[in-house]
């Protein structure tokens, strides 16, 4: 399994095994409201974390999705 995360405000999960090179498809797509950054799987795999930047006025913040 593989997990991304872009700009266009969604993360995602793969499956490497059976991905297709022409057009990919990805198991599950979860949408978030900012752009998002890293996205981490948990120690047992069970569960995904995914982090997204955002900028208030007073000072930068990460905060989980």
């Amino acid at each position: 399994m593989l997990a991304t995360s872009s700009a266009d405000q969604t993360a995602c999960i793969w499956d490497v095994r059976n991905i297709k090179i022409k057009e990919p498809d990805c198991l599950k797509v979860f949408k978030v409201n900012k752009s998002a950054q890293p996205a981490y799987f948990s120690p047992s795999g069970r569960m995904l974390a995914v982090t997204r930047y955002f900028i208030s006025d007073h000072f930068p913040t990460l905060q989980l999705a």
